[in-house]
C-alpha cells in the first residue's frame, strides 16, 4: 500500500517562484525567497565578517534601479 506521503511531489522555492498555480503562490514564494535570501546573507556576515555576498548584491542593486526607476516617473 502506497502510503500518501509517498505520492507527494516535492517542489524548490525556485519552480514555485516561476510556477504556482496562482498569482498569491508566486508572490508567497518571492517573499519567502528574499527572506531565505537576506538569512542567509546575515548568516554569511556573522560567519565570516565579509559584507559582501554577490546573491544578496544582485538582488539589491536591481531593487534599488526599480526604485529610481519608479521615483523618476513620478517627477
Amino acid at each position: 500500500m502506497t502510503r500518501r506521503e509517498d505520492l507527494r511531489q516535492v517542489r524548490s522555492l525556485g519552480w514555485l517562484r516561476r510556477n504556482g498555480k496562482n498569482k498569491d503562490d508566486r508572490e508567497y514564494a518571492e517573499k519567502l525567497y528574499k527572506k531565505t535570501l537576506f538569512e542567509l546573507y546575515a548568516r554569511h556576515i556573522a560567519l565570516t565578517g565579509q559584507t559582501y555576498y554577490a546573491p544578496m548584491h544582485n538582488e539589491l542593486m536591481e531593487e534599488y534601479e526599480m526604485m529610481t526607476d519608479r521615483e523618476e516617473q513620478n517627477f
